[in-house]
């Protein structure tokens, strides 16, 4: 049997996406957090929110690299863990600071509704650009 050599390249057009994904996600989320507080009541530091949605992204570098593994299931599971840490972070820094802007039922939306678009960013990560055939 005669093996059939792939050639690897390049997709710049991924890592222009990625970019975007990630910059869009650490911009706009905590942009349209800041307005919704500044509409509702007293904000938080657009910077703070910045800074906060960048530090709850880094655990995605080390999965990244994890993801190079040729197992799916471990691959799904450190996006799943990956965003679990994430979003544990937004929760923990987030969470008293909106109760105390928000009444308790507010602020428990908005914060579902910013972990389940940590969740989107994450699935779009895993399905995206974690994925590689072998």
């Amino acid at each position: 049997m005669e093996q059939v050599q792939q050639v690897w390249s390049y997709d710049f057009r991924k890592v222009t996406q990625a970019a975007c994904l990630i910059w869009g996600y650490i911009l706009l989320v905590p942009a349209g957090v800041y307005l919704f507080l500044w509409y509702k009541t007293e904000v938080i530091g657009l910077l703070t929110l910045v800074s906060l949605w960048g530090y709850s992204l880094t655990i995605f570098i080390p999965a990244a690299a994890l993801c190079v593994l040729p197992y799916e299931l471990i691959r799904w599971l450190v996006v799943l863990g990956a965003f679990g840490l994430s979003a544990a972070v937004l929760v923990g820094n987030l969470q008293t600071q909106l109760r105390d802007r928000l009444d308790g039922s507010t602020a428990n939306i908005v914060m579902g509704v910013l972990v389940g678009l940590l969740f989107v960013v994450a699935f779009v990560f895993k399905i995206y650009f974690f994925e590689y055939a072998v």
